[in-house]
């Protein structure tokens, strides 16, 4: 069992043993089993990614029991677990984020890095299953997560079918609502560079919408001006945090590497679930062994420090 199930940001295990056993449903031989070991067998499962007849067997119970356990156990925690754990910075915490960020990269107003990945499921047996299989030949969901500099999630939207794209994931959810109704990325203040008020924004690739809250890289086609190579340098620089924040948690979680999921829905709760205990690891600097690394090679790429000029490796992503 990995080292962070006994730590949280406040919650120790036992608190969230808790929560599982004043929240979960009454009835059902499977609420014999104690919270604790509930608990245990949930983490157990999103650690490692095991079929349902495996995860019985090591814990010496039935496969129906297992199901259900891994069900509600990942319901409880999503209704309350995640809303502590994942929260989208607001007032002097906002300012906090943009402080940090800009020490990471010298990028100003910059409050999150946003981005898309794959978790894998099996075929929908729906109508519409088609829907869900992506460029990457297999079918899947899409789990848009924005972070902060330190990598830790700040807002996730899972559940979009893996065909639909980054773009279409980041324009229905529910953070770019709040966004467009100046309810998130507003602080009251009077930022200006050349008389222009600059609002606070996230970073993106080159799949999403430029806008005055969401910016990308300077498209280079036709050549780049100095000033546009340096921003995008720093920009690219910014958006690995992202990245390398998606590889960490598929590496501690490999529910979501493994495709043992079968309900949408489902795989979109436990996307969400894996994200808050993924802040709870960082939070308390949990161990992340290299060895659990999906893609090292990815994971390692060109991160340059602060004094660091443009690198070549770097001016061929711009724009990507």
């Amino acid at each position: 069992m990995c080292e962070w199930a006994n730590q949280s940001s406040g919650i120790s295990m036992w608190n969230l043993a808790g929560i599982l056993h004043s929240r979960t449903a009454s009835g059902g031989n499977w609420l014999c089993v104690p919270s604790h070991k509930r608990l245990a067998i949930t983490l157990h499962w999103l650690a490692n990614g095991n079929s349902y007849s495996q995860l019985a067997r090591q814990h010496g119970i039935a496969k129906s029991t297992a199901v259900k356990i891994v069900h509600e156990t990942v319901r409880a925690l999503k209704m309350h677990m995640v809303p502590n754990s994942i929260r989208f910075p607001e007032g002097q915490e906002l300012k906090r984020v943009m402080a940090e960020f800009e020490s990471l990269s010298f990028l100003e107003r910059c409050a999150g890095a946003v981005d898309g990945t794959f978790v894998k499921i099996r075929k929908p047996k729906a109508m519409f299953g088609d829907c869900y299989y992506c460029y990457k030949k297999y079918c899947s969901i899409i789990l848009l997560g924005t972070v902060d500099a330190c990598g830790m999630f700040i807002n996730v939207n899972a559940g979009r079918p893996g065909s639909a794209g980054d773009a279409s994931a980041y324009a229905t959810s529910t953070m770019l609502r709040r966004i467009s109704q100046q309810k998130w990325l507003t602080i009251q203040d009077n930022f200006r560079i050349e008389g222009t008020y600059i609002r606070p924004y996230l970073v993106g690739d080159s799949a999403f919408p430029l806008c005055a809250t969401l910016m990308k890289c300077f498209d280079d086609s036709a050549g780049l001006q100095p000033h546009e190579r340096t921003f995008n340098y720093r920009l690219i620089r910014t958006r690995c945090v992202v990245e390398q924040a998606f590889g960490r948690l598929k590496g501690r979680f490999r529910v979501l590497v493994h495709n043992n999921l079968d309900d949408p829905d489902f795989a979109a709760d436990v996307a969400i679930v894996c994200c808050g205990l993924h802040n709870i690891c960082e939070r308390w600097k949990c161990p992340m062994e290299p060895t659990w690394l999906i893609n090292t090679a990815t994971y390692n790429q060109f991160h340059p420090g602060p004094n660091d000029q443009p690198h070549d490796d770097y001016n061929k992503q711009v724009g990507r």
